[in-house]
């Protein structure tokens, strides 16, 4: 061995020792081989990575992959209509009179009725909402309050309307829903035996809302939109005349309840008939010469009925001021009679024989009484009832609707059945 080979040998040791490679390069490592704890080949090249090891890797980055997208691509993919687009919508539908389509939005109630909210109701309706607007607009984390003005053309008033984002899938768009709208409320009471009324001259049948009609208070609730409206009883004969209820509902959405107490008064024509019976009535009184005639609005203080025919206390009779007669607020076929008194004079028929015989005596004159529908639909008036006066509602006994009153007087008839026969 010369001495450039000793160099060489001296200067790389491997060769020296004549360290064999390792082939087979598409094999994988005997397991039970235990990996050198000795160090790395700086100088050496990375093995290539087994089929195994690549398709462990390939799932854990298709997983990786699918997270990403779950996350990001329903940020990239089309939202749907906004809350701003939802509650325009609802908007707009309640501007044009599209009862249809609020209807699907308003909240229902089991003791209220959806029987005015009808297109044909609302179009006879005044002082509707006009015109609406969008005014503010809050999202939150999966809900969102849109603040919303009404005007009516008399008055602009704020309402907030809420909605709930919702979508089907992690890829699906979201989209805004409406939550349930509040409407306001009318409620409606009626006379006994009444089962009809009418809204802006459209009838509507408590028999058709049974579920919500109340009867122990003869009181039925009913949802409306804003507007204008009247209420009133069916027209029933000469007598009577439907009391009209005028119910101005504000421009607003959400909790808020007017009151219509509907009813009879009595009509031009009763109240003729009634001042006509009761001038009949003092004509009568007058002409007597009792100072206490019997069921009469006048009378000398301090006599009783055993004094009244009393000779010596007979006298004449003098209305000098007529009273006032006026007709209350009643039920559907009842009503009471009150009134401003007049004044009357009572003249001893002592007086004109004896000089020293009591002088003329001024009492007040006052007309009290009840007025009432008969089952034969002819007025009835009793004046100075006595207090053991009795009315009696008569029915129908097929239908069950009411036909009218019967004046029952000191006991006279013992049962209603009787009285209404």
């Amino acid at each position: 061995m010369d001495a450039r080979e000793q160099d060489r040998r001296h200067r790389d040791p491997a060769r020296a020792e004549g360290r064999s490679l390792e082939v087979g390069w598409g094999r994988d490592p005997d397991p039970t081989v235990a990996p050198s704890a000795g160090p790395t080949d700086s100088g050496g090249t990375d093995r290539p990575r087994s089929p195994r090891w690549r398709r462990t890797a390939g799932a854990v980055a298709a997983l990786l992959l699918v997270a990403a997208l779950a996350v990001g691509l329903p940020r990239l993919l089309p939202s749907g209509e906004g809350p701003e687009q939802v509650v325009g919508d609802f908007l707009q539908a309640l501007v044009d009179g599209d009862v249809e389509q609020v209807r699907e939005h308003v909240q229902g109630f089991s003791d209220a009725s959806g029987a005015a909210l009808t297109a044909g109701i609302l179009r006879a309706t005044t002082h509707r909402v006009r015109d609406a607007e969008i005014a503010d607009v809050q999202r939150g984390s999966g809900t969102a309050e849109v603040t919303v003005r009404l005007d009516n053309g008399m008055e602009t008033i704020a309402t907030t309307l809420t909605l709930r984002a919702d979508s089907t899938s992690a890829f699906a768009p979201v989209s805004w829903e409406l939550d349930p709208v509040e409407v306001p409320e009318v409620r409606i009471r009626l006379p006994h035996g009444i089962e009809e009324f009418t809204i802006n001259g459209i009838p509507i049948s408590t028999q058709e809302n049974g579920t919500s009609f109340d009867r122990s208070e003869r009181a039925l609730l009913l949802q409306v939109l804003p507007g204008t409206y009247e209420f009133a009883l069916p027209s029933a004969g000469p007598w009577r005349v439907p009391r009209e209820i005028t119910v101005e509902v504000p421009p607003v959405l959400g909790s808020w309840t007017g009151f219509a107490d509907l009813g009879y008064d009595l009509s031009e024509i009763g109240g003729e008939e009634v001042r006509r019976r009761v001038d009949e009535h003092l004509e009568t009184c007058e002409a007597s010469t009792s100072p206490a005639p019997p069921r009469c609005p006048f009378r000398l203080p301090g006599v009783t009925d055993a004094q009244a025919d009393e000779p010596s206390l007979q006298g004449r009779w003098s209305i000098l001021d007529p009273p006032e007669v006026e007709v209350e607020t009643g039920s559907a076929m009842l009503w009471s009679l009150s009134g401003a008194p007049g004044n009357a004079t009572f003249t001893p028929s002592a007086a004109t024989e004896d000089a020293e015989a009591p002088a003329a005596q001024v009492v007040a004159v006052a007309v009290s009484g009840f007025v009432y529908v008969r089952p034969d639909g002819e007025l009835g008036v009793v004046l100075e009832p006595d207090e053991s006066v009795t009315i009696t509602l008569c029915t129908d006994p097929d239908t069950g609707e009411p036909t009218g009153f019967v004046h029952v007087e000191n006991g006279e008839i013992a049962t209603a059945r009787d009285a209404c026969a």
